[in-house]
């Protein structure tokens, strides 16, 4: 057994005393429910100061959007039981198909408002017509916690995660440099391909860290700009790396000349050494000093060779990259000076892949639960059964991003029964006892800290968390203290049956299994390389390439020790390519787009098979096709285009016919082409 740790003690007293001051105030001034306060303050305490500051702000306003739906809601139906029950349950499902649309953390503003206005208007039924002033009280309380949980976060101790998310970023592109070294030829530094998925994931887990760091105290002003800019870097060594690994393989059989290959030795070298930035520029001169000239009949062992050397580039521009911006986001003065300052921008790192059936499955399960529960509530005249359709549009909303929800259901469940009984305990045995404010905080001190200790742990964090966030309702924390057994038992049964209820739901409607989800993730990725090898320049790259390396990343895990990962970075590799091509087609003579629109088709109609949006096509690409097109791109006029193209197709001849034989200069003419602009 781990005893916890000083941090873990730290956050724990903080919360307590945060908790205890949302009591008093809330006990002083009167307030209906003074537990809505403690309540809060558990919800939103977490162990940094940013996340609890981001966490509270999303939760006011979510309350605030809540209690807004129910004040419109309640009045004008609470006449016909039926129609306000589909209401609620619709806005619930609403908000949180939102929520799920969006997966960055200010989506909880959303999904808290999907279940806040249940939480208000259930209870409120029988008196719609003080429904604005119970909406008022609750936000009241709501906010009392927040500000006690804020103040305390930020003053007593402040932790920024800015420190947390600097090591996170320090290791993950030490993983990635070791990674990039095995790909170089080094073998001392292999890793398994579930290692490799994982650093898809791990990345997406720093970009949830990257969001908070705009409210930690002192962070710099355009922090939020520079994490999507590493975001986007971060994801896009990952099919760099891959592409220089399949590269290598290829150069194998034909080596490289004495300057290609000190490239390479001294770009390892530059990754065992941790990659300092100050020898970033050195190893960038001697990369460029390598790069072969390609002439028109280049030769594929040429082809691969000046595409190793443009990928070694792009490596170290993207890791010296990396490393600025972390230093910047970190605090350092002034602006980073980027070596590839347009890659991806800022805009278009932010966008997510968002499974749009599975989130209406997720609305439509919380939906049938909420209606269900309340159907039950009516039918059984449940007098304390308010709580059944509360908690079920608590619980389908809470885990709904989770591929399997009823595990984090049920658990849940369990650890408020565990809550139900210890306030049971607390209620009839050692309640009657307390005189004071002093008193009570005295005997809820042992159990509140011990749940906070409970929470910090991030496996843990759902027990600690039904305790915490349960037991100051169960309790009834209010200047006079009332007990009677049966309500008592009939709330705590409602509590527990309405998380239940949704499980119940959950289980029928919602659940996959992540293998599902996974080829979901494959096959959206081959959809949307269709369409990028259709659209034939249009849209926007930046997007394109975020929402594909997104993919990569909540496919990483979800797979089984890294099977399917190499298919899904041949896809990325292939679909940075295609949306390079076709962003420079319009540029080309017609002879020329001609035929790279034939390898477009192709590869168009090769994905759409893949993904299942047709079941055959009889234009897919052949090989011979692909090859014309690089003949024809060789021959034309020397220059940074034609690199482009010709590096472009053969990025997907190497992803698309990684066993096909070498591709060789064609003996007859090949098609006319101008010269276009770079």
């Amino acid at each position: 057994m781990t005893l916890p740790s000083l941090r873990a003690w730290i956050f724990s007293l903080k919360a307590f005393a945060a908790a205890a001051l949302a009591l008093y105030i809330a006990l002083r001034i009167d307030l209906p429910r003074p537990y809505w306060s403690v309540t809060t303050v558990y919800v939103v305490a977490q162990p940094f100061a940013g996340p609890t500051l981001s966490k509270s702000l999303y939760r006011l306003l979510g309350t605030v959007l809540g209690g807004i739906g129910a004040v419109l809601l309640v009045p004008s139906l609470s006449t016909s039981p039926g129609l306000l029950t589909l209401a609620l349950a619709l806005w619930t499902g609403g908000c949180l198909f939102l929520s799920l649309r969006d997966r960055r953390p200010y989506s909880y503003i959303f999904m808290l408002a999907g279940y806040t206005a249940p939480i208000i208007a259930f209870p409120s039924v029988d008196a719609p017509g003080e429904i604005f002033t119970t909406a008022i009280a609750r936000v009241q309380e709501i906010g009392l916690g927040i500000i006690c949980a804020s103040v305390i976060g930020s003053l007593v101790f402040p932790d920024a995660i800015g420190n947390l998310f600097g090591e996170r970023v320090r290791v993950w592109l030490g993983h990635a440099g070791a990674w990039a070294q095995e790909a170089l030829g080094d073998p001392s530094t292999a890793m398994p391909e579930a290692a490799r998925a994982r650093l898809a994931a791990d990345a997406i887990d720093i970009d949830v860290l990257a969001s908070h760091l705009g409210y930690d105290p002192g962070s710099p002003g355009r922090v939020g700009h520079w994490s999507d800019m590493l975001r986007s870097r971060m994801l896009l060594l990952l099919p760099l790396t891959s592409s220089i690994a399949s590269r290598v393989r290829a150069l194998r059989p034909y080596g490289l000349p004495p300057a290609q290959q000190g490239a390479v030795d001294a770009m390892r070298g530059w990754l065992q050494n941790g990659a300092p930035e100050a020898e970033a520029a050195p190893l960038r001169h001697t990369i460029q000093s390598a790069f072969p000239a390609l002439g028109e009949g280049a030769s594929w062992p040429e082809l691969l060779r000046a595409n190793l050397m443009v990928r070694l580039r792009d490596l170290l521009d993207l890791q010296a990259d990396c490393a600025r911006l972390r230093r910047y986001i970190l605090g350092a003065p002034g602006r980073p000076k980027l070596a590839v300052p347009d890659v991806d921008g800022a805009g278009g790192a932010g966008a997510r892949h968002v499974d749009t059936g599975l989130a209406i499955r997720s609305c439509l399960a919380a939906m049938v639960a909420i209606i269900g529960s309340t159907a039950f509530w009516i039918l059984t005249a449940w007098p304390d059964g308010s709580s059944l359709p509360v908690m079920a549009a608590v619980v389908c909303s809470f885990f709904a991003g989770l591929d399997n929800p009823v595990g984090g259901q049920l658990g849940f469940a369990k650890w408020s029964g565990i809550a139900v009984l210890v306030s049971g305990f607390y209620v009839f045995a050692i309640m009657p006892m307390v005189q004071d404010y002093e008193s009570l905080v005295l005997v809820l001190a042992p159990l509140f800290i011990l749940a906070g200790l409970v929470a910090y742990n991030p496996k843990n964090m759902i027990m600690g968390l039904a305790v915490a966030a349960n037991t100051p309702a169960l309790l009834a924390l209010q200047n006079r203290y009332s007990a009677d057994f049966a309500s008592f038992a009939n709330g705590g049964l409602s509590l527990v049956g309405g998380m239940w209820c949704g499980a119940l739901v959950t289980v029928i409607a919602r659940v996959v299994q992540p293998q599902w989800v996974a080829r979901r993730l494959l096959r959206a990725n081959w959809a949307a390389l269709a369409r990028a090898a259709e659209q034939r320049g249009s849209g926007n790259r930046a997007v394109f390439a975020s929402r594909m390396l997104d993919r990569a990343g909540q496919l990483a895990p979800r797979l089984a020790a890294g099977q399917g990962w190499p298919e899904m970075m041949a896809s990325v590799r292939i679909g940075l390519n295609v949306v390079d091509l076709r962003r420079g087609r319009h540029l080309l003579s017609p002879p020329m787009r001609a035929a790279l629109d034939a390898v477009l088709d192709g590869l168009a109609a090769e994905f759409h098979v893949r993904a299942g949006t047709q079941r055959y096509a009889p234009a897919r690409l052949h090989l011979q096709a692909l090859d014309d097109a690089i003949a024809s791109a060789a021959a034309m006029p020397p220059g940074q285009s034609r690199d482009d193209v010709v590096l472009g197709l053969v990025g997907i001849r190497l992803g698309f016919f990684p066993d096909a034989a070498e591709y060789a200069p064609p003996l007859i003419e090949t098609l006319p082409v101008l010269e276009h602009a770079a």
